[in-house]
């Protein structure tokens, strides 16, 4: 699994203009370990939630220009992020 700070420094820095849910999650940096509900408190609501074999889920959020996939367990902790675009 990647750590969200590791995917964002390989696309681009934290500073100057981001979109919306890029600048959020940056903010937020380190998502492993992190509960469901907190990421979502930062961030909004995901675009879309689907189910795993294990019970967990696979929240994503889109928007113009960037898409990030966050998988979490089947007690809702974030077990880090399986794909991030960002154009």
């Amino acid at each position: 699994m990647w750590r969200i700070g590791d995917v964002l420094d390989h696309f681009s820095s934290c500073k100057g203009p981001r979109k919306s849910i890029a600048n959020q999650i940056c903010k937020y940096r380190l998502l492993k370990g992190k509960k469901k509900e907190d990421i979502i408190a930062v961030v909004g609501p995901p675009n879309s939630i689907s189910a795993t074999p294990d019970g967990g889920q696979l929240l994503q959020w889109i928007s113009t220009g960037y898409h990030i996939v966050i998988v979490f367990d089947a007690n809702g902790i974030c077990q880090g992020v399986t794909h991030e675009t960002s154009v």
